[in-house]
């Protein structure tokens, strides 16, 4: 499916900005990264999250989130970073580098 607002396919393009999220190797170095592919590797969150039991909404808060939902997107680094700095309690995080 090609996105078309800036028309890539949807396979590699962030949930929140609509970009895509493949850099071209010769932006990379060297070596191959762990995530490539043959136009690129990807750069952000390619994630699944899965609803529990028991799944609500607090007071004041809606969802749409049921029992066992599954629900996959992907985020780009630059929209990670953005969401990260809304969250109240900030995440974890460490370097392998």
């Amino acid at each position: 499916m090609i996105d078309p607002k800036h028309n890539v396919e949807n396979k590699f393009v962030c949930n929140l900005c609509s970009r895509d999220m493949r850099v071209p190797f010769e932006l990379f170095g060297k070596g191959q990264p762990p995530l490539s592919y043959p136009d690129g590797f990807v750069y952000g969150l390619l994630a699944e999250v899965s609803t529990g039991y028991f799944t609500y909404a607090r007071e004041g808060y809606e969802t749409d989130l049921k029992d066992g939902d599954n629900v996959r997107f992907k985020m780009c680094e630059p929209c990670l970073s953005t969401l990260f700095k809304t969250f109240q309690i900030p995440p974890e995080k460490e370097s392998y580098f």
